[in-house]
Formats: C-alpha cells, sequence, structure tokens
C-alpha cells in the first residue's frame, strides 16, 4: 500500500501542509532543524522514497570550497565546477551552503547532511578524519584525499595519460616530455601527482627514453608551465623532444608561450597535447589538443553518490571514473585516433 502524506505528518508529528510544502522545497517554509529532521526520518521509515513513484528528499548539504585563486585559466575551470554542483543540487532538490575552512563547516555540520569537497588537497589527515567523524557522507571532486573516508569522482588521468603516450607514438612521436605540477597534499610526503606518475611508469614501460624530460614542480598555473618550458629548452636546445604531453590547460598557455619566445614552432617543431578542454584552448596563438573533462559528468555523479549515500545510510565508500576524450586542434593532428 502506497505511503501518504499524511501518514508522515501524523509519524513526524506535523501537519500534511508542511509535509507537501518541504516536499517541494517551498523556500517560504520556516521549520526548526529538528523538526526537519523528524519529516525526514519519517519518510525514511516509512519507505515513501522507495515507492514506484521515485522522490528526491528535500537535503541540506556544504559545498567545501578549498580553492584559492591562482590564475585566470585554473579559476575558470573551478568556476565551471561550482556552477554544475549549484545546478545538479537544484536538481535534486538540495539546498547547497559553501564553506571555505575547515573550521566554518564543522562549526555547521548539524545543519546539513553532507558534502561535496572540490579543490587543492590541502587538508591533512588528521583534519581530514575530523570532518568525517562530523560529517561522515562526503564525495570530493578531482581528487581522492582520503578514499577509506569518503566517496570520490575524478576524471580518468591516468588512462587519459596512457592514451596520449599511445596517440603520440602511434603518430611516430619518439621522444616525449612531461610538464606537470605539485600534488598540493600536505600528507604527501612530496610523491609525485598521478599524472606524472603514470607518465613515468608507462613511459618506461614502452621503451621511451625519458631522461630529463619531465618537469612537474610547481602549482598548476601559467607560470609554472612558461618556467618549466624554459627549463626544457635550456637543456635540450640542440635536440628538442618532438611531443609534449601537458598537466592542464592552466600550464599549456605557458608552455606555448615560452615555445613561441623561442622561436620553437607548434606543431612542426614539437607537438603539444594538454588536459581539461577550458575554453581558452581553441582562443590560443596555436589552438590546443587537449582531452576533456566532462565536468558536467562530474558534478552530476559527486551529487548522485551523496544523496544515495545519505539516504541509504552507506558506511562503504563509493569511488567513480569519468573517462576523458581527445579534441584535436592544430597543437597537434594525429595520424590516425
Amino acid at each position: 500500500m502506497a505511503v501518504t502524506l499524511k501518514q508522515i505528518a501524523d509519524s513526524a508529528g506535523v501537519s500534511t501542509a508542511t509535509v507537501s510544502r518541504f516536499m517541494n522545497a517551498d523556500p517560504s517554509l520556516s521549520i526548526t532543524q529538528k523538526t526537519r529532521e523528524k519529516i525526514i526520518k519519517a519518510i525514511e521509515d516509512l519507505g515513501y522514497d522507495k515507492q514506484p513513484r521515485a522522490i528526491s528528499i528535500p537535503r541540506n548539504i556544504a559545498l567545501l570550497d578549498t580553492t584559492e585563486p591562482t590564475d585566470l585559466v585554473q579559476d575558470e575551470y573551478f568556476d565551471t565546477v561550482r556552477e554544475s554542483v549549484a545546478e545538479f543540487s537544484r536538481t535534486h532538490n538540495l539546498t547547497l551552503t559553501t564553506f571555505t575552512t575547515l573550521k566554518d563547516i564543522l562549526k555547521n555540520a548539524k545543519k546539513v547532511d553532507g558534502f561535496i569537497g572540490i579543490g587543492p588537497r590541502t587538508l591533512t589527515d588528521r583534519e581530514l578524519t575530523r570532518l568525517h567523524s562530523a560529517l561522515p557522507h562526503g564525495v570530493f571532486i578531482d581528487t581522492n584525499p582520503a578514499p577509506h573516508l569518503f566517496d570520490s569522482v575524478q576524471p580518468d588521468l591516468q588512462q587519459t595519460i596512457v592514451d596520449a603516450i599511445d596517440i603520440l607514438t602511434r603518430s611516430g612521436k619518439k621522444k616525449i616530455a612531461f610538464i606537470g605540477g605539485d600534488d598540493a597534499s600536505p600528507d604527501t610526503h612530496h610523491r609525485k601527482e598521478l599524472r606524472s606518475r603514470t607518465f613515468i611508469e608507462y613511459a618506461t614501460s614502452c621503451g621511451l627514453d625519458i631522461t630529463n624530460l619531465v618537469y612537474d614542480k610547481g602549482p598548476f598555473c601559467v607560470e609554472t608551465g612558461k618556467t618549466l618550458t624554459e627549463q626544457l629548452i635550456a637543456n635540450h636546445k640542440e635536440a628538442m623532444p618532438d611531443a609534449i604531453i601537458v598537466a592542464a590547460d592552466s600550464l599549456a598557455v605557458g608552455v606555448l608561450q615560452s615555445l613561441a619566445a623561442a622561436h620553437i614552432a607548434v606543431p612542426h617543431d614539437v607537438a603539444v597535447v594538454s588536459i581539461n578542454n577550458m575554453p581558452i584552448a581553441q582562443y590560443m596563438s596555436v589552438p590546443l589538443t587537449t582531452y576533456d573533462i566532462d565536468i558536467h559528468e562530474l558534478t552530476n555523479m559527486a551529487v548522485t553518490l551523496l544523496t544515495q549515500a545519505i539516504s541509504r545510510k552507506r558506511e562503504r565508500t563509493a569511488h567513480a571514473h569519468i573517462g576523458t576524450k581527445l579534441v584535436v586542434r592544430s597543437s597537434f593532428v594525429p595520424e590516425r585516433i
């Protein structure tokens, strides 16, 4: 037998009208946190959310945004992530509140049901443990700082690097360099970032000589790309690599600037392949061939994982990797895809 709004109201000790307004996320409805929790408990206990007519229980969630301004390209990426999280939160009947520090989200933990985290991995293991104690349901986008504690949704960067090496070698590129950045987590003990590690391991397994061809120190920004490319050019001015894989478009802007300043033609002298497919990629002096990350798919998956974890009270973590797609422009045109 189908559960009715009256049964929910009776169980929660409120009026049917209050339940109806709550279910429809009426912005003018003013109820206490305790009443809100009673209504949600009644919905879940009676199984209303599991009826054939699917519903989305209104929830309060937090966006833990630890990003800091770096440069316009990197900031644009996170702006798109924020907008997409907000969009899918509305679709799933969620009220979203943004917090930028651990202190603030912990202070308001009782007011939210879970969180979505974006930005560099700046939280320590101790901070992540404190966060989990206060909010056990959370999903990180782009990173996986505590896979044993929280869910995550990430672009499949490992496979993307493998694909980039494969498509370059199939096009006859034999000397391939890599330009990346540092892992921002304070608990990685100087471990190389995933894209760097994958490049080194897979390129080596393919028999490529990458001696002095990996440059990956610094934040993911334009200036880092310029500086690292200048170092690459200085070390290999007599025999430049015939291709460069760049870990992110924010770096690639600087890479192309340094190559142009040194009168190294792209793609004639060196091919360049990047990751992100930010809007600026198509407007560079040499339009950039880059792997597209589907931000909307990342955020949609993150919101879905979070709402499922909250409603099912799931205790085991879940992790999803979303594939990327090569967008071909002038900086590298493969012989065959």
